[in-house]
């Protein structure tokens, strides 16, 4: 049936949407440190990219402070960034870069390599904002942009994360909050928080009607 619908010329690319990547791992929720290596393996070699092994990263490092040897050494994640950076750039605005992005940040995040996988996650949004943004996904964009987000980047949370009452707020954003020195000045803010509430919500409510 797919491939009747993708020999139609106005359905031409049905079979890559269908067939792709990403939507294993939008269903993966449980993935382990070697299911999330060998998707990532999975996702680069259908995308035709490479990780160099030890041997040959050695190679190219060597290399490159030659050719650097006057210059302060650049960090490895800028490296890193560059380099993906230019090979996303050369490819399609499709799920399955999408999917290898987000594979490359589920395996970063599970070896706690935090600033790859921080980098990862903001390439990855950027992705999906463009990606979602297409004419011709319509409504639809936006919930696949908001349900990609969730499942992709918070996938390790249980099914039930949205319902259960573990924070005020959406979690990511709870543990977010800049932290504050609990001294006397913050014990009066924390004492008189519901008050300057109810008057945040007033003010905000009289803004928004003014503008109308």
């Amino acid at each position: 049936m797919i491939s009747r619908v993708d020999a139609h010329p106005d359905f031409a690319g049905t079979a890559a949407i269908y067939h792709s990547a990403f939507w294993d791992l939008l269903k993966a929720r449980k993935m382990g440190l070697v299911e999330a290596r060998d998707f990532a393996e999975q996702c680069m070699s259908r995308c035709h990219v490479h990780r160099p092994s030890e041997k040959l990263q050695d190679i190219i490092d060597f290399a490159l402070s030659e050719r650097r040897h006057k210059n302060p050494r650049v960090k490895n994640s800028d490296l890193y960034a560059g380099a993906l950076n230019k090979i996303v750039a050369r490819m399609p605005l499709d799920l399955d870069t999408l999917a290898l992005v987000g594979g490359l940040f589920r395996e970063a995040y599970l070896v706690c390599s935090l600033e790859t996988a921080g980098f990862l996650r903001r390439s990855l949004l950027d992705l999906l904002e463009k990606y979602s943004s297409q004419e011709w996904l319509g409504d639809a964009g936006s919930e696949l942009c908001q349900q990609a987000e969730r499942h992709i980047l918070f996938w390790q949370l249980t099914p039930d994360f949205l319902e259960e009452e573990i924070y005020d707020e959406w979690p990511p954003a709870a543990v977010a909050r800049p932290l504050m020195q609990l001294n006397e000045a913050t014990r009066s803010l924390i004492s008189q928080e519901n008050e300057l509430y109810d008057r945040l919500i007033r003010k905000r409510m009289v803004k928004i009607l003014k503008s109308r």
